[in-house]
């Protein structure tokens, strides 16, 4: 073997047996530990337990879902317009959109937010085509009407929720060709 070869070698050694120690380590900064009260109330955020948490007296539902035996269970106990957020935690759209959603369910207390964090919720995202993120579903009568992509604004967001859903048109019969003899 020539030289050449032997320190690639004893490098490439010596790179998996760094890679390997770092990865054995402990870390040297102690985790942090925070307190069991919080001292001001906090927003309602993404969380992956599933469930119906409420953000005051007069607010409308925020929940999550993880399954789809808890998107079921919500969409049938709501009788109203339900929106799906599908977010993940790295999406910076996504965090962006977070507030316009909270103080969307506040001001309308007939909409029922569902958070739905497609890596916690990977067979729901699959199943919804959630490949775009944020992606929104607008649900009626636990049935899809509409779904648009991205982090629109506040005033953009009510008037798509109010907008009528498109009706599928219906060909017009063509009258058939009349032949002249």
């Amino acid at each position: 073997m020539n030289r050449t070869v032997k320190l690639v070698i004893s490098g490439a050694l010596g790179l998996a047996v760094g890679l390997a120690w770092g990865f054995t380590r402990k870390p040297i900064v102690p985790p942090l530990s925070l307190p069991s009260q919080p001292s001001a109330p906090m927003a309602p955020t993404h969380s992956p337990a599933a469930g119906v948490s409420s953000t005051g007296a007069g607010a409308s539902a925020l929940a999550t879902a993880t399954t789809a035996q808890d998107l079921e269970r919500l969409l049938v106990g709501h009788p109203g317009t339900a929106l799906l957020d599908f977010h993940a935690e790295w999406c910076k759209p996504c965090k962006e959109l977070e507030p316009r959603l909270v103080e969307l369910a506040a001001k309308r207390p007939d909409l029922l937010v569902i958070s739905i964090d497609v890596m916690a919720a990977e067979e729901l995202a699959k199943a919804y085509n959630a490949d775009l993120l944020p992606l929104l579903v607008r649900m009626e009568g636990g049935k899809e009407t509409a779904r648009q992509s991205g982090a629109p604004s506040l005033d953009d967001l009510t008037r798509w929720l109010v907008q009528p859903t498109p009706s599928v048109p219906q060909p017009s019969p063509q009258p058939s060709p009349q032949l002249k003899p």
